[in-house]
């Protein structure tokens, strides 16, 4: 009887024919960031995070956010304003498309045009209602962007809330974008603090 070898190059002599699987490559990315007190509220803080491995990304991969962990918020309705329904995440190494439609303008140079720096940035819900630490869920796997084969050894970055103008019916002011962590009752013994956890999956 003639013994039929497998014509699939990703099977094997010992695999069971009937079943056929190519393994996605995925990796996570964990930031884990210290915003130590500052002053100046006003100020969205900036970050350096030093990675202990490379991150090796060798083919074109999509980034998708996990989870978001914040400690010392503020929460999202606190001084009873909009400033802080979300965060304002950016990450220098992620190529993050978004675009943005929008009636919030701001004064320019060139005048008054719809204006805003939520573009390039990745938003996330506060889910805050003053519990600390919080999580904020909004929906898992959020899609971020794409990225092509790179590799990193540190990632940088800033934080801020989602900004606040003078007065919404008045548009002849800049939008302010300020810390979205409680830096009056922070100290480094206990700084507000961020984990965000990133899935990187490979295309097929």
């Amino acid at each position: 009887m003639e013994q039929k070898l497998p014509t699939n190059p990703n099977q094997t002599f010992y695999e069971n024919t009937g079943f056929q699987f190519n393994r996605t490559k995925n990796q996570s990315l964990t930031l884990d960031v210290i915003i130590f007190p500052n002053p100046d509220i006003r100020t969205p803080p900036t970050f350096t995070c030093i990675l202990t491995e490379p991150l090796i990304i060798d083919k074109l991969s999509d980034i998708y956010l996990d989870s978001f962990i914040t400690t010392r918020q503020i929460a999202n309705n606190a001084g009873n304003t909009t400033r802080n329904m979300c965060f304002l995440l950016t990450i220098d190494q992620f190529n993050v498309q978004s675009k943005v439609a929008t009636n919030f303008h701001a004064a320019t140079a060139d005048g008054n045009i719809y204006s805003n720096q939520i573009p390039g940035k990745i938003v996330i819900p506060n889910e805050a209602g003053g519990n600390d630490p919080k999580i904020h869920k909004g929906k898992k796997m959020n899609y971020i962007c794409s990225i092509n084969p790179t590799r990193l050894n540190q990632i940088t970055g800033n934080i801020s809330d989602n900004g606040l103008q003078g007065n919404f019916d008045v548009h002849s002011n800049d939008i302010v974008y300020g810390n979205p962590f409680d830096d009056v009752h922070a100290n480094t013994a206990h700084p507000a603090r961020f984990i965000a956890e990133f899935v990187i999956i490979d295309r097929e």
